[in-house]
This record gives structure tokens, sequence and C-alpha cells, in this order.
């Protein structure tokens, strides 16, 4: 059960930086754009991209802190697996309907 926790955390921290530098590519390339006329539609649409961004990025944290979890006791935690998969899906959802 400890490799299992030890794969959780690098899992989750691959996921939070991989979305975080994802994150800073599509903010670096939208700004400029925004800036020069951007439309409310426009703002509303990257807002949720970026909060669909943020909640995976949550997503990868909370797999690191289940990961500690199962090395430390030995058994994964269910909430925060439910609250991994809820959320996960949740920010796809988001960025789908955006």
């Amino acid at each position: 059960m400890k490799a299992r926790g030890y794969v959780s955390v690098i899992a989750g921290a691959f996921i939070a930086l991989l979305m975080a530098a994802v994150w800073a590519f599509v903010w670096l390339q939208t700004a400029t754009h925004s800036l020069n006329g951007g439309t409310e539609e426009n703002a509303a649409f990257f807002g949720r991209v970026y909060l669909g961004f943020a909640m995976i990025i949550v997503c990868g944290f909370l797999g690191i802190a289940n990961g500690v979890w199962m090395i430390q006791k030995g058994k994964p935690n269910r909430a925060l697996i439910i609250s991994i998969v809820v959320l996960f899906f949740a920010a796809c959802l988001m960025l789908v309907q955006s």
C-alpha cells in the first residue's frame, strides 16, 4: 500500500505541475490579446477556463495529500478519493461547457 502512496504523490505532483504550466502558457498567450480590446464574453470564457485549470491543480494537491495519507496510515482516505473524483469531473464539465 505504501508503494501506491508514493505513486499517488508522484502522480499528484505531475498533474499539479503540468496543469500549472499549461495554465501559465495559456495565460501568456491570451494576456496581450485580452488587453487589446477584449470583450466581457471573452473575459467570462477565460475566467471559466482559468477556474477549470485551478480545480484540476487542486485535484493534484488532493492526490498528493492522499498519497501522504497512504504512506503514513497504510490505507487510502475515502473522503479524499471521492473529493478528487468529484472535483475532477466538475472541472472537466466546466471546461467542456466553455
